[in-house]
């Protein structure tokens, strides 16, 4: 009797498109206009409500007196602008980019934007005690907050992280001013790049 290995072979190539044919079906969006996008430049930011900070000189940085409530909104911070750092503690660059970041406060809390700019991070699909382990592992000074149930994130637009965006605070609608998407390069040229946006408006 005389093997045919070719059949073999195309019924193999043709599970494998199957299955391709498949999981392409499966992942993929089944309607366009459900796809999501992050909240960007020139946008409404919402009013977010956040835990309010245990620590008092964070409570402090913000200007945020404790009233006996548990949270406060965006809305109430006393800098006329805020800079939001959307990260999560397992993401790599997030990880690289602390340092970065970390320059980037103290050029802020020691140059012309110390009171007119408030830095605080959101650690989207973070508990209390993982951002409590991301603060500390990287010396980190400006507040953070934790969003375990990912809820601030998908008010965003669930942005890929790290995600920046600077936030006009002191106007009747918070709005996005600037946004960045990874990366900032060097703190100095972002630095640069946050004093031109903060004193045009």
């Amino acid at each position: 009797m005389t093997n045919k290995p070719y059949m073999v072979g195309s019924w193999t190539r043709g599970f494998s498109l199957c299955l391709v044919l498949a999981l392409l079906t499966t992942f993929a969006p089944t309607d366009a206009a459900q796809a999501k996008s992050p909240l960007g430049q020139g946008q409404i930011m919402p009013d977010l409500e956040l835990a309010l900070p245990s620590q008092a000189n964070q409570a402090a940085y913000l200007g945020l007196k404790p009233d006996g409530g548990k949270t406060f909104r965006l809305g109430q911070i006393k800098q006329p602008w805020v800079l939001i750092e959307v990260f999560n503690m397992y993401c790599t660059i997030c990880q690289g980019e602390a340092s970065r970041v970390n320059q980037l406060y103290e050029k802020i809390s020691q140059g012309p934007l110390k009171n007119k700019l408030a830095m605080i991070g959101i650690g989207v699909g973070n508990s209390p005690f993982e951002v409590n382990v991301f603060r500390k592992r990287y010396a980190i000074k400006f507040p953070l907050f934790d969003d375990v149930g990912f809820k601030v994130h998908k008010v965003l637009g669930e942005p890929r992280t790290p995600y920046f965006l600077l936030v006009r605070v002191r106007e009747p609608n918070l709005r996005i001013a600037l946004t960045n998407l990874g990366p900032f390069g060097q703190a100095s040229d972002f630095l640069t790049e946050l004093q031109k946006v903060t004193n045009k408006k």
